[in-house]
Parts: C-alpha cells; structure tokens; sequence
C-alpha cells in the first residue's frame, strides 16, 4: 500500500495546523511559561499534541481504510485530548487526569480488544506468565504508567518526541522483518505528524513557525498510541513480537522514571512530585548543552532499541531479555546516583 500521500498529508497538515493556530493559542492563553522548573523564554503555545492529532487523523480519513477500521482508537484518544488541553490552559487535578486515563484504557481493553495477556516466558519455565482475572488491572497499570513516563521525560526541547520516533522506528523495523502488516499504516501517519511537530519544537523552522510544545494533551496522546500499538503487536494471537521486546524498545523512559521514584522515596519524598533530578536535568547540571543531551539520549534510546530488535530477530530466549533488562536498570540506577550525588555537591561548592 502506498502511504506516502497520507504521511505528506500528515506532515504538511500538522505544520500548517501549528502556524495557523500559533497566535490564536497566545490569545486564549494555550501556553507554557516558564518557572523554576522551566528554563525555556517566555510564553510558548502548547498545541503540539492537538496539531499532531489533527494531522494524523486527516491523513487515517484520507487513505484508503478510512476511520471506520480504526474507530476504537480515536474513541480512546478524543477524550485525552480534550483532558490534556483543559489541563493544559488551566490546571486539571491530578485525580481527573489519571481518571480519564483510565477510562480510555478500558475502552481500549473492551471496546478495542487491546489487552496485555501475558508477559511472556521471562522465567524460562516453557509457558508464558499470564494473569487471569487481572488482565484489565495490568493493562491499566502499564498504560498510565507509560503515559506518565513519557509525560515526566517531556523536560527538554524534541527529547520525548524524538525517543517516541526512535520507538516507533523498532516496532517499524519488527513488523518488516518479520512480514507483519499490522499496524504498519498507522505507524507511519503518526509518525509523519510527529515529526512536524519535532522540527518547529527544535526551532529548525523559527523564522516561519515559531516554537510549540507538545503539553499535556500530546505527551498523553503519544503514550496511548504507543501503548496501544506496542501490546497489540506483543499479545494476543497476532503478535510481531514477544512482549519483554516492547520493554526494550521503551527502556529509557521507563528506566528513567523508576528511577527517579526510587530515590524519591529513599529520600523520603512524594515519588510524583515535579523535580529536576531526571536524566536530562543531570547531563544538563553536569555541563551539557540542552541539545548534547538531547543527542546522548537519543543514541543511548536507539542503541536500547536496537539491542532489542536485534534479541527478537535471533529469537533470543526471553529469561536472557529479561535478566539483560534488570541488570542494565542497576547500572543504570547506579549512574544516575553518582550524577545525582555529583549535581549536590557541584551545588555545595557554589
């Protein structure tokens, strides 16, 4: 199937969505500013999310599928845009937030038949872990916790876009080796959408489109789509791959998140609160230009995401996989504990 008339329709459709909505977003105060959490100038517009949904569902209504094949999904994201940009224009308690987030995921679950099933055979007994009753309970875990994630990650310019597209690229790269279809189409529309919006968020546009974020209603709706694609492709019947593969190709994200919570509580703090002690906020305290980080994260994302596809394609057993994963997260945390502790005393020092 040709999708290149639907991806340019995707990408052109969002970037022309972010310059004509640009001032209009100013004006009903749809923006960002910055605080002491926030390093960026003056008021940007947040709009990002709903542009990328914008262009992305023109694109799906123009090609040859049409809406109709893929209604369970826009049933599930309309709701999360519309909680996303009210928190975006003024505060929506947090409780609202998850709320919504969990009703999408249910209607994900019954409504879209996209559940996680198994967790595969990470203990190499021959039989994959699975949960009976509790399958809905998991999905809905796993999601917000994905949606969250990617939601806490969002501190620097083209950072979650870029993981995301890094992401997208793995499950890419899987359903072509391995001859799926699934999904494929979708993939690359939102993709296209995504990376429109990466390009003017980078400022590589600044003299045409000014600067946007993704807010709150984008880095919710890039979860979700991610969530929704990554456990259709990983369980169930028609499964690309096996689902400690999804974990590796969301790895930063998740590593960074548990992190942080992890030192929170060591440290005998609220593990949600906001902060500056993720992994981004540490290479930048430590010295590195917000776009060095970017480029370190984003190499350290594609060699995870790699080393994941790589693992699926030689069919590596997956107790190896997971093993692999939780060690790498002790290395992991360990590094981000002595940035941590070399951030305080660079502090003390001054």
């Amino acid at each position: 199937m040709n999708h290149i008339t639907p991806s340019l329709v995707a990408f052109m459709s969002t970037y022309g969505f972010i310059a004509i909505c640009y001032k209009f977003a100013v004006s009903i105060n749809l923006v960002d500013r910055p605080d002491n959490r926030k390093n960026h100038q003056g008021e940007v517009p947040v709009i990002g999310g709903i542009a990328i949904v914008f262009g992305f569902s023109l694109a799906c209504l123009l090609s040859s599928r049409g809406l109709t094949e893929w209604r369970p999904l826009f049933f599930c994201m309309i709701p999360l845009v519309v909680v996303g940009v009210m928190d975006d224009h003024g505060d929506v308690s947090v409780s609202k937030r998850v709320g919504m987030q969990v009703i999408s995921c249910l209607v994900m679950i019954y409504y879209g038949n996209v559940r996680i099933n198994n967790f595969g055979d990470l203990a190499g007994f021959g039989h994959p872990i699975t949960f009976g009753g509790l399958e809905s309970v998991i999905t809905v875990f796993c999601v917000v916790g994905v949606i969250n994630a990617l939601n806490l990650i969002d501190g620097i310019d083209g950072l979650c876009a870029s993981l995301c597209l890094v992401t997208f690229g793995g499950i890419f790269a899987l359903a072509k080796l391995t001859g799926s279809s699934v999904s494929v189409s979708l993939l690359v529309y939102f993709s296209a959408a995504l990376f429109a919006f990466l390009i003017v968020n980078l400022g590589l546009t600044q003299r045409i489109v000014k600067k946007v974020f993704l807010g709150d209603a984008g880095t919710t709706i890039i979860g979700f789509f991610l969530c929704w694609h990554l456990i259709r492709m990983s369980n169930g019947d028609n499964a690309v791959f096996r689902p400690i593969t999804a974990v590796w190709l969301l790895a930063l994200p998740i590593m960074d998140t548990l992190a942080v919570m992890i030192r929170r509580i060591r440290s005998q703090q609220s593990p949600f609160r906001p902060g500056r002690d993720h992994i981004h906020h540490q290479l930048m305290n430590i010295g590195f230009s917000s776009r060095k980080t970017l480029v370190i994260l984003v190499a350290f994302s594609m060699s995870l995401v790699g080393v994941g596809v790589l693992c699926e394609v030689k069919e590596v057993p997956e107790p190896f996989m997971f093993y692999g994963i939780l060690i790498l997260f002790g290395l992991y945390y360990a590094g981000s504990e002595k940035l941590s502790r070399h951030t305080k005393i660079k502090r003390v020092d001054l």
